[in-house]
């Protein structure tokens, strides 16, 4: 397969799909979010600082589910 084979590929360079400081901020930053978001029952809260990306990433997805679902 042309996908794993190019995953694979990526990972073993140190590519851009996963890397362990990407996987330490999301570990941080995901609990912060989460209390974040049930404290305000909302979707409209503060990124984590040092994990925008992150942070931007789970509130989209987190609207996205709360939109869906007609809340």
């Amino acid at each position: 397969m042309r996908t794993r084979a190019a995953i694979s590929a990526a990972l073993a360079s140190g590519g851009i799909l996963f890397d362990r400081k990407s996987v330490q901020i999301s570990n941080r930053a995901a609990p912060l979010l989460r209390a974040a978001v049930l404290k305000t029952q909302s979707a409209d809260v503060q990124t984590t600082s040092g994990a925008t990306v992150t942070s931007d990433a789970y509130l989209t997805s987190l609207q996205a589910a709360i939109d869906a679902a007609n809340l």
